[in-house]
This record gives structure tokens, C-alpha cells and sequence, in this order.
């Protein structure tokens, strides 16, 4: 559920590498057969991954705002088939990266950049030099989006902006956490459980962080594309 199933190559062009302090794995960590770990090589992982859990424990409050502004929905614009008069109001997390490819192929660009990282607003009314204005039901235009159940895109979110992909602190997109990081996912199961039930408990109680791609709202992204054309009662 944490990992995600993008290609490697593509991943590896857009991955940031941190090492940030992260506790080092002692011998006989994650892959290596609980029965043949010493006793003491089995009390020096428990310790590492109590250290692991602390560290995140001890950033939960101070670190809830993204280090970056990349993220903010504002950059986000509904993606366009002008064939079709289509136009799709994507939503991070809601399998927006295929969703992005395949109408860009839809849009036959010339070397559409497939996959994680780039190529996201190729296909909008600027960049395809349509007007806005045209882009209207009146004109045959239909609108479209597709949604995701809440609680499995929070979990998504959290997953692919917060957890290390390995033990050597390497993440997807860590500067959209908005969170303490978990620079380990080999670390036992419930460990990291434990972890994301107390940033979920956090968000709980301080509310979602807005106007960032991952976690806001879905609503917060129909607005944003036009309430009046993609919202509920209106969109196709």
C-alpha cells in the first residue's frame, strides 16, 4: 500500500536523496531472517527502530508546514482533448500520472514525457493554444473528473510524500509531506502504523493542510478547475 507501482527509471530521474539525520540500520536489519539474528543483533534493531519512531514523534508538531510551494493547487489546470471537447479536472493521487499520459497520447504530442515527474500540464488550453472562454457546454464541451475514496487517498498521500522507499532516506517527493518523514520502511509494520495513526490523529485535530496537491480536499480541486463546470451536479 506504501509502495508505488511507477516505473524505476522514471522514478529515479525525479527521486530526491536525504540523509537528514536518519538512524543507520545495525547488521541483521530488514531482509535478514529473524531466526538467525543474534539476541543481540535482535536487541540492536528493536533499538534502532524505537529511535526510528522517536525521531518521528519529536518533528510531529514543528514541521507541519511543506518546505516548499511547488505543490500549490493553483498551478493545477484541467487537461484537454480538443478533439474530443473533453476537458478532465485531474486530481493528485487519483491515478493522476496515467491519467496525464493518456491524454496527452489522446492529444498526439510530439515526445509526451511518460510516466512520474513531468508532462502534467502539456495538455492544457495555454500550452495547446485553445481559449479558454470556447471551452463551454454551449460549445459541445464536456467535463469530466474522477474521484477517490477519501480515506485511501489520505493513506496514498502519506505513503508516497512521507515514507523512505528504502533504509537510506530516499523519497518519491518528501518536500510535499507537510509532516515528520519515516527515513525508514523496513522498520516492523506496526511500528509504521503507529506512526501514520498519529499523523492522521494530528491532522484530526489541526485540520488538513490546504491548498497543497496532496492533501487537500477533492472538492478543493473541482473548485479550483470550475465549480460551475466540474462540480457534482454539473460535470458529465
Amino acid at each position: 500500500m506504501l509502495s508505488t507501482p511507477l516505473a524505476d527509471a522514471l522514478l529515479n530521474a525525479a527521486k530526491m536523496r536525504l540523509d537528514n539525520g536518519a538512524p543507520q540500520p545495525p547488521e541483521g536489519g530488514a531482509g535478514y531472517p529473524t531466526q538467525l539474528r543474534s539476541a543481540r543483533q535482535q536487541e540492536e534493531r528493536e533499538e534502532y527502530e524505537e529511535r526510528v519512531v522517536r525521531d518521528y514523534e519529536g518533528n510531529l508538531s514543528h514541521t507541519r508546514n511543506c518546505s516548499s510551494q511547488k505543490a500549490q493547487i493553483q498551478q493545477l489546470k484541467p487537461l484537454i482533448v480538443p478533439e474530443l471537447k473533453l476537458a478532465f479536472c485531474y486530481i493528485p493521487k487519483n491515478a493522476c500520472t496515467a491519467f496525464k499520459d493518456l491524454i496527452n497520447l489522446l492529444n498526439k504530442l510530439d515526445d509526451p514525457w511518460m510516466g512520474f515527474g513531468w508532462g502534467y500540464l502539456d495538455s492544457t488550453a495555454a500550452m495547446l493554444g485553445v481559449d479558454p472562454a470556447t471551452i463551454v457546454k454551449e460549445n459541445g464541451w464536456k467535463f469530466a473528473t474522477f474521484t477517490r475514496d477519501p480515506a485511501l487517498r489520505y493513506l496514498s498521500a502519506w505513503g508516497s510524500t512521507c515514507v523512505s522507499e528504502n533504509n537510506h532516506a530516499s523519497y518519491e517527493h518528501w518536500w510535499e509531506c507537510c509532516g515528520p518523514l519515516v527515513k525508514d520502511n523496513t522498520i516492523a509494520p506496526q511500528k509504521i502504523a503507529k506512526m501514520f495513526h498519529e499523523r492522521l490523529n494530528y491532522d484530526v485535530a489541526q485540520g488538513l493542510v490546504k491548498y497543497n496537491q496532496h492533501w487537500s480536499q477533492q472538492v478543493q480541486f473541482l473548485q479550483n478547475c470550475g465549480w460551475g463546470r466540474i462540480g457534482p451536479k454539473t460535470a458529465d
